[in-house]
């Protein structure tokens, strides 16, 4: 396994993780909803972090297939590294799409 050095990305994991700590119950969702005049909608909180989630995978596998791709290089594995680069560049268009949909979202 690699050591990979933390990143700004390593914050939008413990966002992640902090949005999996959240569960409202329905009588907790009606509190809140007579608390507010907005009503809550549980299916875009699970929309945006489904968003969220592909986000921070395809980001994880960037940083990863980058050290793969080193690694593939200094054993003299050029394909592999190839290989690595273009699963790398896809992750890359993978995590800008979601997050061109999670600011798409927000502006709706």
């Amino acid at each position: 396994m690699h050591g990979l050095t933390a990143r700004p990305e390593a914050q939008l994991g413990t966002y992640v993780a902090s949005l999996k700590c959240v569960s409202l119950m329905e009588d907790d969702m009606a509190i809140l909803e007579g608390s507010r005049n907005t009503e809550i909608n549980p299916h875009t909180m699970d929309k945006d972090y489904d968003l969220v989630s592909v986000l921070y995978h395809a980001l994880q596998a960037v940083e990863t297939c980058a050290q793969y791709e080193q690694d593939a290089r200094s054993e003299g594995s050029p394909q592999v590294a190839e290989f690595m680069r273009d699963v790398q560049q896809q992750n890359q268009q993978i995590a800008q799409r979601a997050k061109e949909l999670l600011f798409k979202q927000k502006q709706v």
